[in-house]
């Protein structure tokens, strides 16, 4: 899976830093007459083109630091599981947290967790005295 996002991501930064490149594809389609592909190329060469300011250092910085917080946060997640002894590995619990995250809103996270968490076979608590 990292793989992945590491190729699409790679992908879509050299189509940035070179749009052209998508419209020797799209030159290469109209010779073989699909227009409405070559005419979806075009946009995406534009929109490509356009987004070259988001490689800019002050944007990646602003990129870097939630993922830093995430991070950090994922990171207390883990030393939480281990101080409850539930027996998570490092690596599984760290990558726990940010998949909790994809629902968002209010109690969703916290849900996503408890489910994940229980397909793990740890045991919860149900009711404190």
């Amino acid at each position: 899976m990292v793989v992945f996002v590491v190729l699409v991501l790679a992908t879509v930064i050299l189509l940035v830093k070179y749009p052209h490149r998508v419209l020797h594809v799209a030159n290469y389609l109209e010779r073989r007459h699909m227009r409405r592909l070559v005419r979806l190329l075009e946009i995406c060469a534009r929109g490509f083109a356009l987004t070259m300011v988001w490689l800019s250092p002050w944007i990646g910085s602003s990129f870097l630091r939630p993922c830093c917080r995430l991070g950090l946060t994922a990171y207390v997640f883990v030393l939480l599981l281990d101080h409850l002894a539930l027996g998570v590995p490092v690596l599984l619990a760290f990558s726990l947290y940010p998949v909790a995250m994809l629902p968002g809103g209010i109690g969703s996270t916290e849900a996503v967790l408890v489910i994940l968490l229980s397909d793990l076979g740890s045991v919860w608590l149900t009711g404190m005295n």
